[in-house]
């Protein structure tokens, strides 16, 4: 979320990914989820930062699936609400990842 370098996706956009998005900002000093799309590509960058608690806005829980984050929950938490994405997809020509909401 905010505290998080902006980082972009690398390579060519694949025809069938998502276009979703998922944007932030900052309100009376707190991250704020102004839009979050139920499908959407997130770079490599923030599900490290994720994997890696490098951010108290994010988490990552793995699920017991193997072959890097794929099947991991990247979880989103704000002041006003919070998001989950299932990695469903890694797509290493953009460095990045298909999420998901669960069902």
């Amino acid at each position: 979320m905010m505290d998080v370098e902006p980082a972009e996706l690398a390579g060519r956009w694949l025809y069938g990914l998502p276009a979703g998005i998922c944007t932030t900002s900052w309100r009376n000093g707190q991250a704020w989820i102004d839009q979050a799309d139920p499908r959407l590509v997130i770079s490599a960058e923030i599900v490290e930062t994720a994997a890696l608690g490098m951010s108290p806005y994010m988490s990552l829980t793995v699920t017991g699936q193997t072959g890097g984050h794929v099947g991991a929950l990247l979880k989103l938490h704000a002041a006003n609400r919070q998001v989950v994405y299932r990695l469903t997809e890694w797509v290493p020509s953009i460095r990045g990842y298909v999420g998901e909401w669960p069902e």
